[in-house]
């Protein structure tokens, strides 16, 4: 089924774990939201991690997490500075999910199924009145006269703010004199923490920077999010 023309504050591209809370977050913080995926469900990395137990984190303190990442590791002192092990589980108890402590310091579910961690962010997206849509993958994003236009096989999207959470490599391009950033994403890579932080930011900037591996979901409803 193609949508007609659809309009919201903010798109998202990518319903995995760092696109999910990012959406999440800009809701919150007052922005109409639209997720595209181009599979046919959220999270479905989330599914398959820890053998479908989903790892959500480890006990580890801030700078064990930041030395894993080598020299790069530098560049989340920012982020894990606003959201880090305490904020996550936090988040994940107010949408009614319980964890448990495992030896090496990991940290899953209480129910041990990583559908559970898929469902929270869909109640964090439901509160927030995200809409989800299924089976959009991409095919060109362009500037509009308010932002931008994003094209899918189900219609056009546009949003005054675009993230980009899809992984893959580093690439850069430029739309009419806006640039456009995609990051890449591994599966434990800090995303939903950068996009947390980010989002709270709520800055009124056209382009908005998030030094990361993650990216941010800006609340800002005056240009382009730049990633990377």
């Amino acid at each position: 089924m193609v949508e007609s023309f659809t309009n919201s504050d903010v798109v998202v591209i990518g319903a995995g774990a760092a696109g999910l809370m990012a959406a999440g977050r800009a809701a919150e913080c007052g922005a109409s939201v639209v997720v595209l995926e181009k599979t046919d469900g959220p999270g479905k990395k989330i599914l398959v991690s820890g053998k479908s137990r989903c790892n959500l984190t480890n006990s580890a303190d801030r700078n064990a997490f930041l030395a894993m990442y080598g020299p790069n590791g530098r560049f989340l002192h920012g982020t894990f500075s606003r959201f880090f092990r305490p904020e996550l589980l936090a988040f994940f108890e107010w949408q009614g999910l319980k964890t448990k402590l495992e030896r090496g310091g990991r940290i899953f579910p209480v129910s041990d199924d990583a559908r559970d961690v898929v469902g929270a962010f869909e109640r964090y997206l439901s509160r927030g009145g995200v809409r989800t849509v299924f089976n959009a993958k991409v095919e060109a994003i362009r500037a509009g006269d308010a932002g931008f236009v994003v094209q899918t096989a189900r219609g056009d999207f546009s949003g005054r703010t675009v993230v980009i959470a899809t992984g893959g490599l580093l690439a850069e391009n430029r739309l009419h004199g806006r640039r456009l950033c995609v990051c890449a994403f591994a599966g434990s890579s800090p995303g939903p923490a950068a996009a947390r932080s980010g989002a709270a930011r709520c800055e009124r900037s056209r382009f908005s920077q998030i030094h990361a591996r993650g990216f941010s979901a800006q609340c800002s409803r005056h240009g382009l999010v730049r990633i990377g």
